[in-house]
Protein backbone atom coordinates (compact mmCIF):
# COMPACT_ATOMS: atom_id res chain seq x y z
CA UNK A 1 0.00 0.00 0.00
CA UNK A 2 1.34 3.66 -0.57
CA UNK A 3 2.43 5.77 1.65
CA UNK A 4 -0.15 8.56 2.35
CA UNK A 5 1.45 11.24 3.46
CA UNK A 6 4.06 13.39 0.62
CA UNK A 7 7.64 13.40 1.24
CA UNK A 8 8.99 9.94 1.99
CA UNK A 9 9.05 7.12 4.95
CA UNK A 10 10.81 9.47 6.96
CA UNK A 11 8.34 13.17 6.54
CA UNK A 12 6.44 13.05 10.07
CA UNK A 13 10.08 12.16 12.13
CA UNK A 14 11.34 16.29 10.90
CA UNK A 15 8.01 17.82 11.50
CA UNK A 16 8.85 17.40 15.05
CA UNK A 17 12.03 18.67 14.99
CA UNK A 18 12.46 22.08 17.27
CA UNK A 19 13.15 24.95 15.32
CA UNK A 20 15.61 27.48 15.79
CA UNK A 21 16.43 28.51 19.65
CA UNK A 22 17.83 32.48 20.50
CA UNK A 23 21.31 32.17 21.75
CA UNK A 24 21.92 33.72 25.49
CA UNK A 25 24.43 36.88 25.42
CA UNK A 26 28.04 35.85 26.79
CA UNK A 27 29.39 39.07 28.33
CA UNK A 28 32.91 39.70 29.11
CA UNK A 29 33.68 38.25 32.85
CA UNK A 30 37.28 38.86 34.03
CA UNK A 31 40.25 38.48 31.92
CA UNK A 32 38.29 39.32 28.75
CA UNK A 33 37.89 41.62 26.02
CA UNK A 34 35.23 42.48 23.67
CA UNK A 35 36.97 42.54 20.13
CA UNK A 36 36.66 43.80 16.19
CA UNK A 37 38.84 41.42 13.63
CA UNK A 38 40.46 44.11 11.38
CA UNK A 39 42.45 41.59 9.43
CA UNK A 40 42.45 37.97 8.46
CA UNK A 41 45.64 36.77 8.30
CA UNK A 42 45.71 32.98 7.75
CA UNK A 43 46.57 30.16 9.29
CA UNK A 44 43.13 30.67 11.59
CA UNK A 45 44.99 33.71 12.80
CA UNK A 46 43.59 37.51 12.80
CA UNK A 47 44.14 41.02 13.87
CA UNK A 48 42.07 42.25 16.41
CA UNK A 49 41.26 45.35 17.98
CA UNK A 50 40.42 45.04 21.29
CA UNK A 51 38.48 47.38 23.17
CA UNK A 52 41.35 48.82 25.47
CA UNK A 53 43.10 50.13 22.27
CA UNK A 54 45.66 47.46 21.61
CA UNK A 55 46.10 45.60 18.43
CA UNK A 56 46.24 41.77 19.33
CA UNK A 57 47.15 38.33 17.31
CA UNK A 58 44.24 36.48 18.14
CA UNK A 59 44.25 32.47 17.28
CA UNK A 60 41.10 30.59 16.74
CA UNK A 61 41.29 27.47 18.72
CA UNK A 62 40.86 24.10 17.58
CA UNK A 63 37.64 23.70 19.17
CA UNK A 64 36.36 25.96 16.73
CA UNK A 65 37.63 24.81 13.55
CA UNK A 66 34.82 23.99 11.31
CA UNK A 67 32.23 25.15 13.61
CA UNK A 68 32.47 28.81 13.10
CA UNK A 69 33.60 30.79 10.53
CA UNK A 70 35.11 34.13 11.01
CA UNK A 71 35.36 36.90 9.18
CA UNK A 72 36.92 40.57 8.98
CA UNK A 73 34.97 43.20 10.49
CA UNK A 74 33.31 40.12 12.66
CA UNK A 75 32.50 41.46 16.68
CA UNK A 76 33.93 38.49 19.19
CA UNK A 77 35.04 37.97 22.64
CA UNK A 78 38.56 36.95 23.40
CA UNK A 79 40.44 35.99 25.87
CA UNK A 80 43.81 37.30 26.84
CA UNK A 81 46.64 35.12 27.20
CA UNK A 82 48.92 36.15 30.62
CA UNK A 83 51.95 34.69 29.33
CA UNK A 84 51.59 36.87 26.38
CA UNK A 85 50.11 39.99 26.30
CA UNK A 86 50.25 40.60 22.46
CA UNK A 87 48.40 37.14 21.54
CA UNK A 88 44.41 36.05 22.42
CA UNK A 89 42.33 33.95 22.07
CA UNK A 90 38.93 33.82 20.54
CA UNK A 91 36.02 32.47 22.68
CA UNK A 92 32.90 33.41 21.04
CA UNK A 93 31.84 35.41 17.41
CA UNK A 94 28.58 37.97 18.22
CA UNK A 95 25.82 37.70 15.79
CA UNK A 96 24.38 40.97 14.42
CA UNK A 97 21.39 41.04 16.70
CA UNK A 98 23.91 40.52 19.90
CA UNK A 99 26.19 43.33 18.21
CA UNK A 100 23.41 45.68 18.70
CA UNK A 101 22.76 44.93 22.09
CA UNK A 102 25.86 45.40 23.08
CA UNK A 103 26.12 48.64 21.42
CA UNK A 104 23.08 49.81 23.37
CA UNK A 105 24.40 48.77 26.27
CA UNK A 106 27.75 51.23 25.48
CA UNK A 107 29.98 47.92 25.49
CA UNK A 108 31.49 48.06 22.14
CA UNK A 109 31.93 52.19 22.11
CA UNK A 110 35.47 51.97 23.41
CA UNK A 111 35.74 49.54 20.12
CA UNK A 112 34.70 52.40 18.04
CA UNK A 113 36.42 55.21 19.76
CA UNK A 114 39.44 53.95 18.68
CA UNK A 115 38.47 52.65 15.14
CA UNK A 116 37.48 55.92 13.87
CA UNK A 117 40.63 58.70 12.61
CA UNK A 118 41.53 62.35 15.05
CA UNK A 119 40.10 65.04 14.36
CA UNK A 120 43.42 66.42 15.25
CA UNK A 121 45.35 65.05 12.49
CA UNK A 122 42.65 65.87 9.23
CA UNK A 123 43.39 68.57 7.99
CA UNK A 124 40.92 71.30 6.45
CA UNK A 125 41.63 73.80 2.94
CA UNK A 126 39.73 76.81 3.19
CA UNK A 127 38.62 77.99 -0.46
CA UNK A 128 40.86 80.50 -0.34
CA UNK A 129 43.51 78.29 -0.49
CA UNK A 130 42.31 75.58 -3.07
CA UNK A 131 43.81 76.26 -6.45
CA UNK A 132 41.61 76.00 -9.48
CA UNK A 133 43.85 73.29 -11.41
CA UNK A 134 43.17 72.63 -15.40
CA UNK A 135 44.38 70.34 -17.21
CA UNK A 136 45.48 70.88 -20.98
CA UNK A 137 43.52 68.71 -22.58
CA UNK A 138 42.39 69.16 -26.03
CA UNK A 139 38.56 70.01 -25.23
CA UNK A 140 39.59 72.38 -22.26
CA UNK A 141 42.13 74.23 -25.13
CA UNK A 142 38.95 74.66 -27.72
CA UNK A 143 37.08 75.78 -24.89
CA UNK A 144 39.61 78.23 -24.14
CA UNK A 145 40.03 79.21 -27.85
CA UNK A 146 36.14 80.12 -28.12
CA UNK A 147 36.65 82.68 -25.18
CA UNK A 148 39.19 83.98 -26.05
CA UNK A 149 37.13 84.21 -29.52
CA UNK A 150 34.51 85.93 -28.04
CA UNK A 151 36.31 88.43 -25.94
CA UNK A 152 38.41 89.22 -29.17
CA UNK A 153 34.84 90.41 -31.05
CA UNK A 154 33.83 91.81 -28.60
CA UNK A 155 36.89 94.51 -28.04
CA UNK A 156 37.91 94.79 -31.65
CA UNK A 157 35.87 93.38 -34.68
CA UNK A 158 38.62 94.75 -37.15
CA UNK A 159 41.51 92.55 -35.81
CA UNK A 160 40.80 89.24 -37.82
CA UNK A 161 44.07 87.99 -37.85
CA UNK A 162 45.52 84.50 -38.99
CA UNK A 163 48.15 85.36 -35.92
CA UNK A 164 45.40 84.94 -34.03
CA UNK A 165 45.04 81.41 -33.58
CA UNK A 166 45.59 79.55 -30.81
CA UNK A 167 48.76 77.22 -30.56
CA UNK A 168 48.41 73.87 -29.11
CA UNK A 169 51.16 71.68 -28.11
CA UNK A 170 53.65 74.48 -29.88
CA UNK A 171 51.62 74.63 -33.13
CA UNK A 172 49.20 76.72 -35.41
CA UNK A 173 45.83 74.92 -35.60
CA UNK A 174 44.18 76.18 -39.08
CA UNK A 175 41.11 73.79 -37.77
CA UNK A 176 40.33 71.88 -34.78
CA UNK A 177 38.50 69.43 -36.15
CA UNK A 178 40.82 67.93 -38.64
CA UNK A 179 43.52 67.80 -36.57
CA UNK A 180 45.42 64.64 -35.46
CA UNK A 181 44.41 65.76 -32.23
CA UNK A 182 41.43 65.81 -32.36
CA UNK A 183 40.80 62.54 -34.27
CA UNK A 184 42.87 60.75 -31.53
CA UNK A 185 39.92 61.33 -28.94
Amino acid sequence: MPNKNPGGRKFRRSKKFGGFREKDLKEKEHGQKYGLLTNALGNMRFECLCDDGVVRLAHVPGSFRGRYYFRKEDHVLVSIRSFEQSKCDLLHRYQEEHVRLLTSKGALDAIYAKEQPNDEDMIELEPEHVMDTEIDTPMNLLLQEEDSDNSDEDSDNSDEDASNKPEIHGKREENFYESEEFLKL
